[in-house]
Order: structure tokens, then C-alpha cells, then sequence
């Protein structure tokens, strides 16, 4: 995080403005700002509805987390390279563009409740949407979901008939092994999660918040729990529901 500090040495910036000199990932910056804020080592300025970060140096704080970075930089390091936080539904797609971005013919994972979609779809990029499925569907990435079946109607809730047939159109013909979540299993629950290389995504699509770990013992020990559950559920086949809902117009 030393690096945030010298960027805002000389003058007041934007996170984009951060991560574009930094080359740090904005949605790293997020979480690696908000801890320094709690240092007391920066702090927010707002004008005209933008707010920009200001350092707050001349501290004795300031050089004391400058020694301590210098000293424990690796792990550091490690740190912030295993633990991504998003905010916001544009920022959290990008679970799903990390996922597109797997080598062909690989296999993700996900739980996603029925009240997780709806929030997700709400106010979303159609056009980002289709284009992320379109290329997991060209790699033949592997769906390996555990879903409610009404989650599909529940999705395009309030679409137009052109959009609707353009997002089932997206999700069809997926290669897809889905089991069908119990309705009243995590009928209230607004958060998801997937499992990617050795990557586990959080994500509460209500709150718009989320967060990817990438530690191979959490990844194993969630997708234990994953396979655990779907060996108590039904197997479901989204893909002739897509199939059916296409045929019949809606």
C-alpha cells in the first residue's frame, strides 16, 4: 500500500486516477483505502459530487506504516493479491469475466438462489450479460449449478420480449451439469457463490457487494460443501426449460 501513499503525494486523485498511475486494480483500491482511511493516513475529499483522496503525511503514523510496509512487503503483498473486494454490479461482472477467461473446456462451479438473480439481473448490462455467456458458451466452459428452478421465469421479471429472448438466448445450450435447489432452501437469501480455478466468489447482488478469495484451502473447503449439497438435490436441465420458454415465445 506504499505505493497509494507516494501516488497521493502531489496532489488529489480519483480512484480511477489511483489506479491508472499505480496500476493497481480499482477494485483492490477500494478495500487498500479504506484501511488506510481507518489509519488515519488518508481521507476523502468531495467536490462537485466527486470524491478524491488526499494523503495525510506530515503525521507520525505515516512514517511508522511506511517502515512497517517496507519490512513485511511480501506479505503484503500476498495479502492483497489474494483478497479482491468489488463494489457495485459493473465492478462485481467481473467475477463472471474471470470466469469467461478460464481455458477452454473448464469446468465452474456456482450457487445461485432465485432471489440472488433477480437482484443480479436488476438494473444489469444486457449487453455485457449476453456477451460474457456467449463466450462461455464458444470455450465450452463447463456450468456445474445449483439453482432454483423458478429462478429462470423469475430472472425476466419486468424485460421486454426482445430482451427477454436475447438473455434466454445467451443461457441456452450452455454446457451445463445443474441440480435443482429446493424452493424453500435459501429462498430469501440475495447472495451467490462460485468457485473458479482456485478462486471462491462471494457475491450479495442486493447490496452490491462481493469478494473473491483465492486460497486453495477455502476453495476446497467450500466446494466440499458444494458437492456435499449436490448430492442431495435432483438433477435439472435448465437448458430444455431455455429450450421450451424460446419455442413458446416468451
Amino acid at each position: 500500500m506504499i505505493i497509494i501513499l507516494k501516488v497521493l503525494q502531489t496532489e488529489l486523485l480519483t480512484v480511477s486516477e489511483i489506479s491508472r498511475i499505480s496500476a493497481i486494480p480499482r477494485t483492490s483500491l477500494y478495500y487498500m483505502l479504506a484501511k488506510l482511511e481507518k489509519r488515519g493516513l488518508v481521507r476523502k475529499i468531495v467536490t462537485d459530487k466527486i470524491i478524491r483522496w488526499k494523503i495525510i503525511s506530515n503525521d507520525d503514523s505515516y512514517q511508522e506504516y511506511s517502515t512497517e510496509l517496507s519490512q513485511n512487503s511480501t506479505l503484503d503483498n500476498k495479502k492483497k493479491n489474494d483478497i479482491t473486494i468489488l463494489h457495485g454490479k459493473k465492478d462485481l461482472l467481473d467475477i463472471f469475466r474471470r470466469i469467461s477467461e478460464l481455458p477452454p473446456k473448464n469446468r465452474f462451479f456456482g450457487i445461485q438462489p432465485k432471489q440472488s438473480i433477480v437482484h443480479a439481473m436488476s438494473g444489469a448490462d444486457l449487453k455485457d450479460i449476453v456477451s460474457i455467456n456467449e463466450k462461455i458458451k464458444t470455450k465450452g466452459l463447463i456450468v456445474d449449478g445449483i439453482i432454483h428452478e423458478s429462478g429462470t421465469d423469475s430472472m425476466l421479471n419486468g424485460m421486454s420480449p426482445r430482451d427477454r429472448i436475447k438473455l434466454l438466448k445467451s443461457f441456452g445450450d450452455r454446457t451445463a451439469e445443474t441440480a435443482k435447489l429446493p424452493e424453500d432452501v435459501l429462498k430469501k437469501t440475495k447472495a451467490d457463490i462460485y468457485f473458479f480455478g482456485k478462486n471462491v466468489a462471494i457475491v450479495n447482488w442486493y447490496k452490491e457487494f462481493g469478494v473473491i478469495i483465492k486460497d486453495e484451502d477455502v476453495f476446497e473447503l467450500l466446494k466440499e460443501m458444494f458437492d456435499s449439497l449436490k448430492e442431495k438435490t435432483s438433477r435439472y436441465n435448465q437448458n430444455e426449460k431455455i429450450a421450451e420458454k424460446l419455442k413458446d415465445g416468451d
